[in-house]
Protein backbone atom coordinates (compact mmCIF):
# COMPACT_ATOMS: atom_id res chain seq x y z
CA UNK A 1 0.00 0.00 0.00
CA UNK A 2 3.20 2.34 -0.22
CA UNK A 3 4.45 4.59 2.44
CA UNK A 4 2.47 5.83 5.71
CA UNK A 5 2.61 8.81 7.95
CA UNK A 6 1.69 9.53 11.06
CA UNK A 7 0.53 13.06 12.05
CA UNK A 8 -0.90 13.15 16.30
CA UNK A 9 -2.54 15.95 17.57
CA UNK A 10 -1.37 15.10 21.15
CA UNK A 11 -2.86 18.17 22.76
CA UNK A 12 -6.25 16.36 21.66
CA UNK A 13 -4.90 12.84 22.05
CA UNK A 14 -2.47 12.38 24.65
CA UNK A 15 -0.83 9.81 26.14
CA UNK A 16 -3.54 7.38 27.56
CA UNK A 17 -3.19 6.90 31.10
CA UNK A 18 -1.13 3.98 32.05
CA UNK A 19 0.87 3.72 28.51
CA UNK A 20 4.20 4.33 28.92
CA UNK A 21 5.40 7.77 26.35
CA UNK A 22 8.50 5.16 25.02
CA UNK A 23 5.90 2.41 24.06
CA UNK A 24 3.63 4.57 21.76
CA UNK A 25 5.25 4.20 18.55
CA UNK A 26 5.65 0.20 19.12
CA UNK A 27 2.03 -0.07 19.95
CA UNK A 28 1.24 1.97 17.07
CA UNK A 29 3.20 0.09 14.32
CA UNK A 30 2.24 -3.23 16.11
CA UNK A 31 -1.15 -2.37 15.77
CA UNK A 32 -0.82 -1.63 12.06
CA UNK A 33 0.49 -4.74 11.18
CA UNK A 34 -2.44 -6.76 12.53
CA UNK A 35 -4.06 -5.00 9.30
CA UNK A 36 -4.45 -7.11 6.57
CA UNK A 37 -4.53 -4.14 3.93
CA UNK A 38 -2.18 -1.58 5.50
CA UNK A 39 1.02 -3.16 4.87
CA UNK A 40 3.34 -0.14 4.34
CA UNK A 41 6.25 1.24 6.08
CA UNK A 42 5.64 4.28 8.83
CA UNK A 43 7.86 6.45 6.25
CA UNK A 44 7.45 9.74 9.14
CA UNK A 45 5.84 9.72 12.49
CA UNK A 46 5.01 13.68 13.50
CA UNK A 47 3.68 14.79 17.14
CA UNK A 48 2.77 17.94 17.54
CA UNK A 49 1.63 21.11 19.98
CA UNK A 50 2.78 23.18 22.65
CA UNK A 51 5.40 20.76 24.55
CA UNK A 52 6.57 23.44 26.40
CA UNK A 53 2.87 22.63 28.67
CA UNK A 54 3.57 18.66 28.37
CA UNK A 55 5.85 16.65 30.60
CA UNK A 56 9.67 16.47 29.69
CA UNK A 57 8.77 12.07 30.15
CA UNK A 58 6.31 12.53 27.52
CA UNK A 59 8.84 14.67 25.12
CA UNK A 60 12.09 12.61 26.01
CA UNK A 61 9.82 8.77 25.85
CA UNK A 62 8.47 10.07 22.07
CA UNK A 63 11.71 11.74 20.67
CA UNK A 64 13.99 8.78 21.44
CA UNK A 65 11.34 5.99 20.01
CA UNK A 66 11.19 8.17 16.44
CA UNK A 67 8.71 10.24 16.99
CA UNK A 68 8.99 14.05 15.54
CA UNK A 69 8.53 16.69 17.95
CA UNK A 70 7.07 19.67 16.24
CA UNK A 71 6.66 22.23 18.74
CA UNK A 72 3.68 24.68 18.13
CA UNK A 73 3.28 27.43 21.03
CA UNK A 74 -0.03 28.27 21.64
CA UNK A 75 0.38 31.95 21.06
CA UNK A 76 -1.86 31.59 17.69
CA UNK A 77 -5.53 30.41 17.23
CA UNK A 78 -5.35 26.69 15.90
CA UNK A 79 -1.28 26.81 15.26
CA UNK A 80 -1.10 22.97 15.66
CA UNK A 81 -3.87 22.54 13.20
CA UNK A 82 -2.29 24.18 10.60
CA UNK A 83 1.21 23.13 10.97
CA UNK A 84 -0.43 19.53 10.79
CA UNK A 85 -2.00 20.73 7.51
CA UNK A 86 1.05 21.72 5.77
CA UNK A 87 2.78 19.00 6.72
CA UNK A 88 0.21 16.50 5.53
CA UNK A 89 -0.07 18.35 2.13
CA UNK A 90 3.87 18.44 1.84
CA UNK A 91 4.06 14.50 2.22
CA UNK A 92 0.97 14.17 -0.44
CA UNK A 93 3.22 16.33 -2.82
CA UNK A 94 6.26 14.26 -2.32
CA UNK A 95 4.23 10.83 -2.21
CA UNK A 96 1.97 10.06 -5.38
CA UNK A 97 -0.95 7.52 -3.90
CA UNK A 98 -1.13 4.71 -3.08
CA UNK A 99 0.10 5.43 -0.17
CA UNK A 100 -1.55 5.84 3.65
CA UNK A 101 -2.13 9.25 6.11
CA UNK A 102 -2.98 8.45 9.85
CA UNK A 103 -4.43 11.38 11.86
CA UNK A 104 -4.34 11.30 15.42
CA UNK A 105 -6.68 13.57 16.63
CA UNK A 106 -10.90 14.38 16.98
CA UNK A 107 -10.77 17.75 15.35
CA UNK A 108 -13.27 18.51 12.84
CA UNK A 109 -10.51 20.84 11.34
CA UNK A 110 -8.74 18.36 9.46
CA UNK A 111 -12.20 17.23 8.04
CA UNK A 112 -12.12 19.39 4.47
CA UNK A 113 -8.18 18.34 3.91
CA UNK A 114 -8.88 14.60 4.65
CA UNK A 115 -11.88 14.10 1.92
CA UNK A 116 -10.02 16.31 -0.62
CA UNK A 117 -6.75 13.46 0.09
CA UNK A 118 -9.22 10.54 -0.44
CA UNK A 119 -10.67 11.49 -2.96
CA UNK A 120 -7.50 11.66 -4.94
CA UNK A 121 -7.35 8.22 -3.87
CA UNK A 122 -5.04 8.46 -0.50
CA UNK A 123 -6.20 5.95 2.48
CA UNK A 124 -7.05 7.82 5.32
CA UNK A 125 -6.81 6.27 8.63
CA UNK A 126 -8.34 8.62 11.31
CA UNK A 127 -7.74 7.31 14.87
CA UNK A 128 -10.19 9.58 17.45
CA UNK A 129 -9.77 9.80 21.28
CA UNK A 130 -11.70 7.35 23.17
CA UNK A 131 -15.32 8.81 24.75
CA UNK A 132 -15.36 12.29 22.87
CA UNK A 133 -18.09 13.42 20.48
CA UNK A 134 -16.39 13.33 17.01
CA UNK A 135 -17.87 15.26 14.73
CA UNK A 136 -19.58 12.53 11.51
CA UNK A 137 -17.61 15.35 8.88
CA UNK A 138 -14.25 13.59 10.59
CA UNK A 139 -14.98 10.18 10.78
CA UNK A 140 -16.13 9.78 6.92
CA UNK A 141 -13.17 10.86 5.62
CA UNK A 142 -11.88 8.17 6.95
CA UNK A 143 -11.15 4.87 5.32
CA UNK A 144 -10.68 3.52 8.55
CA UNK A 145 -11.57 4.82 12.01
CA UNK A 146 -10.29 3.53 15.05
CA UNK A 147 -9.86 4.34 18.72
CA UNK A 148 -6.71 6.10 19.91
CA UNK A 149 -6.69 4.46 23.26
CA UNK A 150 -6.81 0.55 22.14
CA UNK A 151 -4.02 1.37 19.80
CA UNK A 152 -1.54 3.77 22.18
CA UNK A 153 -2.22 0.45 24.61
CA UNK A 154 -0.63 -1.85 21.87
CA UNK A 155 -3.75 -3.84 21.65
CA UNK A 156 -5.32 -3.40 18.01
CA UNK A 157 -7.40 -1.41 15.99
CA UNK A 158 -10.98 -1.21 17.03
CA UNK A 159 -14.29 -0.15 15.57
CA UNK A 160 -17.90 -1.25 17.24
CA UNK A 161 -17.76 -4.46 19.17
CA UNK A 162 -14.72 -5.67 17.45
CA UNK A 163 -11.19 -5.61 18.35
CA UNK A 164 -8.59 -7.15 15.80
CA UNK A 165 -4.94 -7.39 17.89
CA UNK A 166 -1.29 -8.42 16.56
CA UNK A 167 -2.09 -12.06 17.48
CA UNK A 168 -5.40 -12.20 16.15
CA UNK A 169 -6.14 -15.22 13.28
CA UNK A 170 -6.47 -14.09 9.73
CA UNK A 171 -9.78 -14.61 9.84
CA UNK A 172 -10.76 -12.64 12.68
CA UNK A 173 -8.49 -9.79 10.70
CA UNK A 174 -10.10 -10.09 7.54
CA UNK A 175 -13.52 -9.59 9.20
CA UNK A 176 -12.24 -6.39 10.77
CA UNK A 177 -10.42 -4.74 8.10
CA UNK A 178 -13.65 -5.52 5.72
CA UNK A 179 -16.13 -4.36 8.51
CA UNK A 180 -14.00 -1.19 8.90
CA UNK A 181 -13.62 0.01 5.31
CA UNK A 182 -15.23 2.99 3.48
CA UNK A 183 -18.04 -0.03 1.68
CA UNK A 184 -19.39 -0.79 5.46
CA UNK A 185 -19.14 2.76 6.92
CA UNK A 186 -22.41 2.40 8.59
CA UNK A 187 -19.77 0.59 11.57
CA UNK A 188 -17.40 3.50 11.30
CA UNK A 189 -19.33 6.77 11.41
CA UNK A 190 -20.48 6.80 14.47
CA UNK A 191 -18.44 7.08 18.09
CA UNK A 192 -17.36 4.06 19.79
CA UNK A 193 -19.32 3.15 22.09
CA UNK A 194 -18.40 2.21 25.63
CA UNK A 195 -16.48 -0.63 26.13
CA UNK A 196 -18.85 -3.98 27.12
CA UNK A 197 -18.20 -7.59 27.88
CA UNK A 198 -16.36 -8.00 24.48
CA UNK A 199 -13.94 -5.73 25.09
CA UNK A 200 -13.55 -7.28 28.24
CA UNK A 201 -13.49 -10.92 26.82
CA UNK A 202 -10.40 -9.83 24.54
CA UNK A 203 -8.61 -8.52 27.49
CA UNK A 204 -8.90 -11.73 29.39
CA UNK A 205 -8.17 -13.48 26.46
CA UNK A 206 -4.71 -11.81 26.21
CA UNK A 207 -3.78 -12.15 30.32
CA UNK A 208 -4.37 -15.65 29.85
CA UNK A 209 -2.69 -16.22 26.53
CA UNK A 210 0.63 -14.48 28.66
CA UNK A 211 -0.16 -16.76 31.60
CA UNK A 212 0.11 -20.22 29.62
CA UNK A 213 -3.59 -20.50 29.41
CA UNK A 214 -4.88 -20.48 32.62
CA UNK A 215 -4.99 -18.32 35.72
CA UNK A 216 -6.12 -19.26 39.07
CA UNK A 217 -9.69 -17.55 39.40
CA UNK A 218 -8.85 -16.18 42.49
CA UNK A 219 -5.36 -14.41 40.87
CA UNK A 220 -7.25 -13.43 38.16
CA UNK A 221 -7.96 -9.61 39.43
CA UNK A 222 -5.05 -8.93 40.57
CA UNK A 223 -3.36 -10.15 37.23
CA UNK A 224 -5.32 -7.84 35.38
CA UNK A 225 -4.83 -5.01 38.24
CA UNK A 226 -1.26 -5.49 37.26
CA UNK A 227 -1.14 -5.85 33.01
CA UNK A 228 -3.97 -2.80 32.54
CA UNK A 229 -3.41 -0.78 35.33
CA UNK A 230 -6.81 -0.88 36.35
CA UNK A 231 -9.28 -2.30 38.47
CA UNK A 232 -11.61 -5.31 37.18
CA UNK A 233 -14.90 -3.75 38.61
CA UNK A 234 -17.33 -7.07 37.62
CA UNK A 235 -20.61 -4.63 38.93
CA UNK A 236 -19.57 -2.32 35.60
CA UNK A 237 -21.19 -5.15 33.66
CA UNK A 238 -24.46 -5.47 36.07
CA UNK A 239 -22.98 -8.54 37.86
CA UNK A 240 -22.19 -9.51 41.34
CA UNK A 241 -19.77 -12.19 41.28
CA UNK A 242 -16.14 -12.52 38.40
CA UNK A 243 -17.46 -15.83 37.95
CA UNK A 244 -20.71 -14.44 36.22
CA UNK A 245 -19.08 -12.79 34.04
CA UNK A 246 -16.68 -14.82 32.43
CA UNK A 247 -19.77 -17.47 31.84
CA UNK A 248 -20.76 -14.82 29.47
CA UNK A 249 -17.21 -15.70 27.96
CA UNK A 250 -17.67 -19.80 27.50
CA UNK A 251 -16.99 -19.24 23.94
CA UNK A 252 -13.41 -19.05 24.41
CA UNK A 253 -12.84 -19.75 28.23
CA UNK A 254 -13.64 -22.54 30.49
CA UNK A 255 -13.87 -22.76 34.57
CA UNK A 256 -13.19 -25.88 36.32
CA UNK A 257 -12.85 -26.60 40.17
CA UNK A 258 -14.40 -24.91 43.28
CA UNK A 259 -13.93 -22.68 46.00
CA UNK A 260 -10.67 -21.45 45.74
CA UNK A 261 -9.56 -24.09 43.69
CA UNK A 262 -11.20 -22.55 40.56
CA UNK A 263 -9.05 -22.54 37.74
CA UNK A 264 -9.91 -20.06 34.30
CA UNK A 265 -8.72 -21.79 30.84
CA UNK A 266 -8.47 -20.43 27.67
CA UNK A 267 -10.44 -23.77 25.74
CA UNK A 268 -7.82 -24.19 22.82
CA UNK A 269 -5.42 -24.75 25.65
CA UNK A 270 -7.47 -27.47 26.25
CA UNK A 271 -8.10 -31.05 25.48
CA UNK A 272 -10.77 -32.08 23.70
CA UNK A 273 -13.72 -33.65 25.72
CA UNK A 274 -12.85 -31.73 28.79
CA UNK A 275 -15.49 -30.85 31.20
CA UNK A 276 -16.18 -27.50 32.18
CA UNK A 277 -18.30 -26.17 34.45
CA UNK A 278 -20.89 -23.83 33.10
CA UNK A 279 -20.84 -20.62 35.18
CA UNK A 280 -23.74 -19.08 34.05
Amino acid sequence: MGPIAIFWDIENCAVPKYVRPKDIAGNVRKSLQAHLKINGSVVTFSAYGDFSAIFERVKEGCHTTGIKLVDVPNGRKDADDKAILVDMFLFALDNREPCSIMLISGAIDFAPALHILGQRGYTIIIVIPFGVNVSSSLKNAGKYVWDWRSMAHGEGFEHGDKRVTPHSSEKEKAMCTLGASSEHKELTSHVQPPRGVSDLKGQIVRLLELSGGSLSLFKLHRAYDKMYGRSLRVSEYGVSKLSKLLGWMDDVIIIEGKDRDEFVYLRSSRRKGTKARSSR
